[in-house]
């Protein structure tokens, strides 16, 4: 697969964590325009496959979204065999979860990705 796609992974309904999975060619590239790690010297390009980093989500302007865990898993070793990008935020979605609607609108529009047509992956 050539195009970056996402997908809410979550189920619809009250629980614990939210999660938004990013995988394609530039999924690494992408996530790191909007997470900051607490480590600074990491990024997700150069993170460990298989390891999760905490952070923080951020718009443009670095106004602070939202404090998440972020898993990496890099081709072929994933999901897809692409490598792929779990954002985990400690909250359940709702219409009004500032953490979903900024990570989908991102990811949906910002970055330019097209919204998987196979639902969550």
């Amino acid at each position: 697969m050539s195009t970056t796609i996402a997908a809410i992974s979550t189920a619809p309904g009250i629980g614990g964590i939210a999660v938004i999975r990013v995988s394609g060619n530039d999924t690494l590239k992408n996530c790191d325009s909007i997470f900051v790690p607490q480590t600074k010297k990491n990024s997700l390009t150069t993170q460990k496959p298989f390891s999760i980093s905490f952070g923080r989500i951020v718009t443009q302007s670095a106004e602070v979204v939202d404090e998440v865990l972020v898993s990496v898993f890099k081709a072929p070793h994933s999901f897809t065999g692409e490598d792929v990008v779990e954002i985990s935020c400690m909250v359940p979605f709702s219409s009004n979860n500032r953490f979903c609607n900024f990570c989908w609108r991102v990811v949906v529009h910002w970055l330019n990705l097209a919204n998987s047509p196979n639902g969550p992956f």
